[in-house]
């Protein structure tokens, strides 16, 4: 038990550093942004070309994704939670790794080349498959299969997941501002599409055949992040996204109103 509590609080500290550092670039080039030189250089240009409302979008997501995975981490330790204790934090660490493409514009405007573009690309693409794939899962486990090998079908899945972004070609060198252009925007926005839509089906399933107000909340707060996980990748440059992202938060917070009914 103490060693659980050990981990589980190693965990939490990493996961805090991790999102002070994802903010911390998405406020630096707001106030980049802000901020007009006198004589322009070719960071101000490039600083220009990036989206503001995607800054602060993806400052909101990295937030409410950090909120989301200590949630998770501090579930009750019942036979109701034991899916989302499992698999939600994991999610939520995916989904922190879809803060790449500010990252990656943050990198650009200070001249960082660390590493090769191509290998931010293949992290943000497989992130997003596998993050969603992951919530397929939670669907798939909640229903009522037995879930005594979770954890082998969770690496299984990560290593298909990994097989299967290797092959994919990426254009991030080519287009580094531009994510949903660092592979094929037909593919990754269906495949995204159809596993949010196949993991809102397992979800809703649940909830037919276990007809409480614990099993409705879970359903609701679930379909709420996934739909705004979705919608924030897939509208970057729109108002949406803003609609989006509160459905994101809202499924959030509502996780806090489900833990009334967790223990029942």
């Amino acid at each position: 038990m103490k060693k659980n509590t050990a981990i589980r609080t190693i965990h939490i500290i990493l996961w805090s550093l991790l999102s002070v550092v994802w903010i911390s670039t998405g406020i630096s080039l707001l106030l980049r942004s802000a901020i007009r030189q006198a004589v322009e250089t070719s960071s101000d240009t490039l600083v220009q070309m990036i989206d503001t409302n995607q800054i602060i979008t993806a400052i909101l997501f990295a937030a409410g994704t950090y909120i989301g995975e200590i949630h998770s981490l501090l579930l009750p330790s019942t036979s109701k939670n034991d899916v989302d204790r499992t698999i939600l934090p994991i999610v939520f660490f995916f989904f922190s790794l879809l803060y790449i493409p500010t990252l990656v514009g943050y990198l650009q405007v200070n001249s960082l080349y660390i590493f090769p573009l191509a290998l931010f690309g293949k992290i943000y693409i497989g992130s997003a498959f596998y993050s969603f794939v992951l919530l397929v899962l939670t669907g798939i486990y909640s229903v009522g299969i037995n879930a005594s090998k979770m954890y082998q079908h969770i690496i299984v899945t990560a290593v298909i997941s990994l097989f299967i972004v290797s092959l994919i070609p990426v254009n991030s060198a080519l287009y580094p501002l531009e994510y949903l252009r660092w592979t094929s925007s037909t593919l990754f926005i269906s495949v995204i599409s159809v596993l949010t839509a196949l993991s809102v089906f397992t979800i809703w399933s649940v909830n037919k055949k276990e007809s409480t107000q614990y099993s409705l909340l879970r359903s609701i707060r679930l379909t709420l992040i996934q739909i705004g996980a979705a919608g924030y990748i897939l509208t970057p440059h729109s108002r949406i996204n803003y609609l989006c992202i509160a459905l994101y938060l809202a499924g959030i917070g509502l996780g806090f109103y489900r833990d009334r009914f967790s223990q029942l």
